[in-house]
């Protein structure tokens, strides 16, 4: 992928720098928020001022540009620049090493209001840097009895916790179908978060079944940012019946119907967000896994930023080590080398990493959540994360006790990479229960 160098005069986030025509004209951060969801940011003019005169027309923002050694991508229509690579905060990053991540151009940074004092130490980090920092986390309104109230009382305590006044994305968390973003009490509170100038722009993070859930979201119109879950195994697969010839399936985008999303998302220029960019683990055999100068790491980065549909890749940069090995892929394009190396891991791994496509959970008669329930078992065993794992169980039964495996093969059956089973149910609800 060859990405124009273009520069754009505009702050580390992107935006563009306004003064107002008339000097005794004074806009406040949140008045100038509410005007901007009435108008201005449809035209491209966001928070900030400076350099252009109200009553102009914004430069187009570029879809890539380059400040010193990142690269920024745009995120859709929100026309904010983001750092190829972000900073992922399950869990965040150390505060030594979140702010040489800053320090070095990462100006993306995605929590949770379930992530362990993600967002507090987000807030630490970014107070008195807030200007140059994009901040997107998220709330889970299932359960709430008013979810218009709920969703609104669960932004107050994100902006305490992460010390600022307004959220650039606040998301619905986990979106499992599309009415979990557009019913009216989920739309009320975003309509008057905005309003208030609490929050820019409205966004969903989906782990499952991104057909179904999200190309609705991006056709309805009022989605400017969906976080989905993509890598390499999004993309490649080797069928079961392939495991020992060790044929490996490329065009899994199309046939899955994945590449669908990414035209829907660009058609309706929503931004993705791409997270489990490290789908399968990055750390086995790391001495085999090299390739042109590029670590499995770096190759599942360059990977996903492949896709031109993608503007940024989370990525959980818990040391230096880690910061310096992901900054490397930035920028940089993916290699016949780097694809022969995906593929020996995608074929090596591919039994052990579910797609999250919700094909096993469709054909379930039980409806049970088994894409959620293999994410656990990925988290455990693929990224070394039993405490986590145990945490997001605990989140899926949290309204009750999961209904029985009836041990029929409907999932197996309907799994095309040969992952989904009524044993690997059981053995989730074995070591995590």
């Amino acid at each position: 992928m060859s990405l124009p160098q273009q520069v754009l005069t505009s702050t580390p986030c992107g935006e563009k720098r306004i003064t107002p025509a008339n000097d005794s004209i004074q806009l406040s951060r949140r008045e100038f928020v509410r005007r901007g969801a009435l108008g201005a940011v449809g035209v491209g003019l966001t928070l900030g001022s400076g350099a252009m005169m109200l009553g102009q027309e914004a430069p187009a923002t570029p879809r890539v540009e380059k400040r010193g050694d990142m690269v920024y991508r745009r995120l859709g229509r929100t026309n904010l620049m983001v750092s190829e690579l972000s900073i992922g905060g399950s869990p965040s990053p150390e505060p030594a090493v979140f702010t040489e991540a800053l320090d070095r151009g990462m100006n993306f940074v995605d929590t949770s209001a379930g992530y362990a004092g993600g967002e507090e130490r987000i807030g630490e980090v970014t107070e008195g840097r807030r200007d140059s920092v994009i901040i997107s986390t998220k709330c889970f309104p299932y359960r709430m009895a008013d979810p218009t109230a709920g969703v609104i009382a669960a932004c107050e305590t994100a902006l305490g916790k992460l010390r600022t006044d307004h959220l650039d994305v606040w998301c619905i968390h986990g979106v499992g179908a599309p009415e979990h973003f557009l019913a009216d009490p989920i739309q009320a509170a975003f309509e008057q978060l905005k309003t208030q100038g609490k929050i820019r722009f409205a966004g969903v993070s989906c782990h499952t079944d991104p057909v179904r859930v999200l190309i609705p979201l991006f056709e309805s119109g009022k989605l400017d940012v969906a976080i989905m879950a993509f890598n390499v195994f999004s993309g490649n697969t080797v069928k079961p019946e392939d495991v020992k010839a060790g044929k490996v399936y490329d065009n899994w985008l199309a046939d899955s119907g994945l590449q669908s999303v990414l035209d829907s998302a660009k058609q309706h220029d929503v931004g993705l967000v791409a997270m489990k960019t490290m789908g399968g683990g990055a750390l086995q055999k790391p001495d085999a896994y090299q390739a042109d100068g590029s670590t499995l790491a770096q190759a599942k980065i360059k990977w996903v930023l492949s896709q031109d549909a993608v503007a940024t890749a989370l990525s959980e940069v818990l040391s230096y080590e880690i910061l310096d090995e992901n900054l490397g892929a930035v920028g940089k394009t993916l290699t016949p080398g780097d694809q022969a190396l995906l593929r020996e891991h995608v074929r090596e791994r591919s039994a052990s990493v579910c797609r999250m496509c919700g094909a096993c959970q469709r054909a379930c008669p039980a409806k049970l959540p088994i894409p959620d329930l293999l994410r656990c078992l990925t988290y455990r065993d693929l990224h070394y994360k039993p405490a986590y794992a145990r945490q997001v169980y605990r989140e899926i039964t949290a309204a009750g006790p999961l209904p029985a495996c009836g041990a029929c093969t409907a999932c197996a059956q309907a799994c095309p990479h040969g992952v989904a089973g009524p044993g690997k149910v059981e053995q989730t609800r074995g070591v995590l229960a």
